[in-house]
């Protein structure tokens, strides 16, 4: 019983709550462990928090923004799965669903976001 109301207080905090995170992930339940490779775990959150050597190192190094080559726009996590016109064709070779939330959420294809990193060459530089 406490357990419960500890929970629902936990998830009526978490929806009012402005977290990047929260667009991707809707509610306080643990998400599904789909890998035991450390190194594939720490890659995929990183991509849900949208925080990244790519996308962040800017901030350690003292320069300006990274924007992305061909549309100028501000290089993020979320642009690149599902906006960006220089990844068009990849992402249709992948089949990604619509949606961020739908790509990196909870019911995730890790194999399809990782071949995706490799093949747009940008895995290693996240």
């Amino acid at each position: 019983m406490v357990k419960v109301a500890i929970t629902q207080k936990w998830q009526n905090q978490w929806q009012m709550s402005g977290a990047k995170l929260r667009l991707i992930k809707y509610d306080v339940k643990p998400w599904p462990d789909k890998t035991k490779n450390r190194k594939h775990q720490v890659l995929i959150n990183r991509l849900r928090l949208g925080h990244t050597n790519l996308t962040h190192s800017y901030l350690l190094n003292h320069t300006e923004e990274p924007m992305f080559d061909l549309c100028g726009t501000k290089l993020s996590v979320q642009h690149l799965f599902t906006d960006c016109p220089k990844y068009v064709v990849q992402r249709n070779n992948f089949d990604f669903p619509p949606g961020f939330h739908s790509i990196i959420g909870r019911n995730f294809n890790i194999p399809n976001i990782l071949n995706f990193l490799k093949c747009i060459d940008i895995i290693t530089k996240l």
